[in-house]
């Protein structure tokens, strides 16, 4: 056990231990703490997959393969998505991706949630790859058409280098008008990011308010 000695003199000649300067001081950085993670903790959320369905699929679709119930290691619960692109080129494209989208295979043609989503902070998301290393970009909106998101350009991540291990991800919503959705989630990828193609896995999308 440190056993504490010294003493500091403080305005007024007053003599406090360190120990208690060092416990004043862990008390203070506890209590920012907790005022951060209570500012940080949604208030709301909805799930991605109670609201949209990857229905939109894009550019080399026969390089996809989803598996919407994998047990191989999820973030949480008994399942995760499990997305395989083998980046054959079956399209000539040269990349692929896919929406979640609601309602089913709707780009623009249909109404999609009407002020379901207004006020939402963020898109949060967890992702990883089997190996690590692969490329992979997210996003939301950008689904144009008669209906069209009420986000356009999409609001995108950029391209994201995936770890092996579980990681969250978020898209930040703040001022964004979300009155009209139809393309809830997105994951696109191509062949220059990973040339012998790459798996991934998702779990817990979610908007957040």
């Amino acid at each position: 056990m440190i056993t504490f000695r010294r003493l500091v003199i403080i305005s007024g000649g007053y003599k406090v231990s360190m120990k208690l300067i060092l416990l004043l001081l862990l008390a203070i950085a506890s209590v920012f703490s907790l005022a951060y993670c209570a500012e940080n903790q949604p208030t709301k959320v909805e799930n991605v997959s109670d609201r949209f369905i990857p229905s939109g699929y894009m550019g080399d679709i026969g390089d996809i393969s989803l598996n919407a119930h994998s047990a191989n290691n999820p973030h949480s619960g008994p399942e995760c998505i499990e997305i395989l692109y083998s980046a054959d080129g079956s399209s000539g494209a040269g990349w692929a991706g896919i929406y979640w989208q609601h309602p089913e295979n709707n780009w623009g043609d249909y109404p999609g949630w009407k002020d379901v989503f207004t006020g939402a902070k963020r898109l949060t998301f967890w992702a990883r790859g089997v190996n690590g290393g692969e490329a992979a970009e997210f996003k939301m909106g950008g689904i144009s058409g008669t209906n069209s998101d009420s986000v356009k350009p999409a609001k995108s991540t950029g391209v994201l280098t995936l770890s092996k291990d579980w990681k969250q991800y978020s898209i930040d919503l703040t001022g964004k008008d979300l009155s009209h959705v139809i393309g809830g989630f997105c994951w696109v990828t191509n062949k220059m990011g990973n040339p012998s193609g790459c798996t991934i896995y998702l779990d817990d999308i979610r908007y957040e308010w």
